[in-house]
């Protein structure tokens, strides 16, 4: 009997199968199978077409809403939402302000009469009564007396500190300030300022329009200015004079505590609790007894006469920061005993991109505060010290020329210097020229076109805040001070080095005392109002909503893909084994 088989042998002994089926076929059975609602349906129900063509729609129905919720929700978190929160905590211990006081007065009268000539001292005081005559020009044939016999003692200290102005640079200097004092105090007109035409700025301000008092002031605090830091500080009002009693929490102080610099339009202040190379003092209590209290002597017969008030400026404010005085300051008024209870309010802001604040470096604050190098001062950065600058620059940039009122030579100008000096509008660099404000028309023009511009907002100053500022809200009284009983004890102790009386006393000594009300710190935080984690929770809820999507059904996904290129595998390796297989032989074996 013959027995033939057949058999195809492929000579690498595989046997032929992919097995897994088509794309396709994952598909479908993914779909049959998913969490996500509504699709399983459109597979399930495949021998309706009515329902199928219903779950169809309600499907698209469910993505449309979900994309446009979505988008909705993107729109929300890429607004960076904020959201401010107040909290008010009792503090064991506070950090204590930095307190600055200023008298109203910036120079002493008996200190620009030592620096100049005799005549130039009667000339002032024939002007002094010129004033007042003026003033009271309404009264026919009514003699003023308006100056007083100075105190022998204040004639000493002028005498002491005028010996410090012996060069001749520094008398040229003192006799430029007097010479804008008599025009201050006297006639105090255009052609005194030796203004001789007229004009309009492009502002449309008759900037002649002023009255003869402010083109005086303009006129000395020009004079002022052009004063080097030492020959400043030389006629202004000292502290030995000035500090009659100190006190920090019922312990003595004086006036090594306090650190000394030069106001533009104050004179000499002085900053108790500065933070500057010292210790910052705080408070473990509230209350006056655990403040600071100053007893102060104001001088008045030293002032001069274009300080119209008499007094002193106390501004309370951050260690380390610029004390804007003319802004900022509470004015005490002499025979006065004055309380400023303070509050603490803490400031913690966010930065980009929810909010515009920045922790700035010790670099960039001196490239966008002219106050950093404020005399011997440490100042940080603030929002206010630097719109200052960014004005001072524009002036400089325009008018070839700094402002008085602001610093004219720091590093966060030299650039602006740079630009004045290449458009030919100032002949040094390094040299910086004051705006005359009084009787340059050229300088009184362009100031007031750019004051105005700024005004106006058509200045661009890039000021962003600091992310953490302290404040302080303060709240005044005051009472008749020295009292009865105790204004000879008061007497007695001024009796030491100035020669007075009772009426002279009160029309110059105060008390100041600056305390915490209460310890409590109220701090206004900037918070995240829609946050990543807020975005992610409602795309989940939205997902779910519309599509019934969840984590696990991206699972189910990340798994269909996966099968997919499994499979894709699987086929490429199937095709590269026919393109490379053996040749068939056919066997055919004979049964015996």
């Amino acid at each position: 009997m013959n027995l033939t088989n057949e058999m195809d042998v492929d000579v690498e002994g595989g046997g032929g199968g992919g097995g897994g089926g088509s794309v396709g076929e994952i598909w479908t059975e993914a779909l049959e199978n998913t969490t996500a609602h509504g699709l399983g349906n459109v597979l399930r129900y495949r021998n309706s077409k009515s329902r199928r063509i219903m779950w169809i729609l309600l499907f698209l129905a469910g993505l449309g809403a979900l994309i446009y919720f979505v988008s909705q929700l993107a729109v929300k978190y890429f607004e960076w939402p904020t959201e401010t929160d107040v909290t008010v905590e009792l503090e064991p211990r506070l950090d204590f302000p930095a307190v600055t006081i200023c008298n109203e007065n910036p120079v002493k009268r008996s200190q620009i009469a030592a620096s100049s000539s005799s005549s130039l001292n009667n000339l002032l005081a024939q002007n002094e009564a010129a004033k007042v005559s003026r003033r009271r020009r309404s009264i026919a044939n009514k003699d003023v007396e308006v100056t007083r016999n100075r105190r022998a003692s204040t004639s000493a200290l002028g005498s002491s500190t005028s010996t410090n102005l012996g060069t001749s640079s520094s008398v040229a200097s003192i006799s430029g300030l007097s010479a804008a004092l008599i025009s201050a105090t006297g006639l105090g007109t255009g052609s005194a300022l030796g203004l001789s035409s007229t004009g309009t700025s492009s502002s449309g301000h008759d900037y002649l329009s002023k009255s003869s008092r402010t083109q005086s002031l303009d006129q000395f605090q020009y004079q002022f200015a052009k004063l080097n830091d030492t020959e400043r500080m030389a006629i202004g009002h000292n502290m030995t004079t000035f500090l009659v009693d100190c006190s920090w929490q019922g312990y003595p102080c004086d006036k090594s505590n306090f650190t000394e610099f030069s106001d533009y339009k104050y004179g000499n202040c002085f900053i108790f609790n500065s933070g500057m190379n010292k210790t910052v003092r705080s408070a473990a209590r509230g209350g006056h007894t655990y403040g600071l209290s100053l007893e102060l002597y104001i001088e008045q017969d030293e002032y001069i006469m274009t300080t119209e008030s008499a007094g002193v400026r106390v501004t309370i404010h951050e260690q380390n920061s610029m004390p804007f005085a003319e802004e900022h300051s509470i004015v005490v008024a002499p025979g006065k005993h004055t309380s400023i209870g303070i509050s603490k309010k803490r400031f913690v802001r966010i930065d980009s991109p929810y909010g515009d604040c920045k922790n700035y470096t010790e670099e960039e604050n001196y490239e966008l505060n002219a106050y950093s190098e404020y005399y011997n001062l440490i100042v940080n950065y603030s929002r206010e010290a630097c719109f200052k600058t960014c004005l001072q620059r524009q002036i400089i940039r325009d008018c070839g020329c700094a402002h008085p009122s602001y610093p004219a030579n720091a590093t966060a100008l030299q650039a602006s210097w740079n630009i004045a000096y290449n458009k030919n509008l100032t002949n040094s660099r390094d040299d910086p020229v004051l705006c005359n404000i009084a009787n340059s028309t050229t300088h009184i023009v362009c100031v007031d076109n750019i004051v105005d511009m700024y005004k106006k907002g058509q200045i661009t100053c890039d000021c962003p805040p600091k992310c953490v500022e302290d404040t302080f809200e303060a709240s005044v009284s005051s009472m008749r001070w020295p009292s009865d009983v105790y204004q000879m004890e008061m007497l007695q102790t001024l009796s030491a080095y100035v020669n007075t009386d009772l009426l002279e006393m009160r029309r110059n000594v105060m008390k100041v005392e600056i305390f915490y009300r209460d310890m409590n710190l109220e701090t206004v935080t900037t918070n995240i109002a829609y946050s990543l984690t807020d975005l992610g929770s409602d795309l989940g809820g939205n997902l779910g909503l519309w599509l019934g999507v969840s984590v696990l059904t991206a699972c189910e996904l990340f798994n269909l893909i996966l099968d997919v290129i499994q499979l894709a595998l699987r086929n490429r390796k199937k095709n590269s084994k026919k393109n490379h297989v053996s040749p068939v032989h056919k066997i055919t074996t004979k049964g015996f």
